[in-house]
């Protein structure tokens, strides 16, 4: 599975998917993103049913559109991460501020330089 651990503004979204299996009775996740700072920036809290037969798995996301860290107080670049309740889940993640590079400067195409794939 390839999951990319870096982002800056030649991305859109920031998105955090979710699969899960096993779960036995209705559930109510909650997925807690945090700046690098620590501090709590948003909660999204997701209801899912529990798996069968026909339904092996049960999929959730949240999605965080790359401009709507110009709205956050506080440190913005740098790691991130995003707590998912009750699994104790935790994805992180790094937001580059490409202003910093060189090549971004002098106006050279950077697109995916800074792309990190596990």
């Amino acid at each position: 599975m390839n999951v990319k651990k870096a982002f800056s503004e030649l991305d859109e979204f920031i998105i955090v998917w979710c699969q899960a299996k096993n779960i036995k009775k209705e559930s109510q996740v909650s997925m807690e993103w945090y700046n690098p700072e620590e501090k709590l920036v948003f909660t999204i809290n997701i209801d899912i049913k529990p798996t069968n037969k026909e339904h092996l798995y049960r999929y959730f996301w949240s999605v965080m559109r790359y401009n709507f860290i110009n709205t956050i107080k506080g440190k913005v670049f740098g790691i991130w991460k995003v707590k998912v309740k009750p699994f104790d889940i935790e994805y992180e993640f790094v937001i580059k501020d490409l202003k910093s590079y060189s090549l971004f400067k002098e106006g050279k195409t950077i697109s995916g330089v800074f792309d990190e794939i596990i």
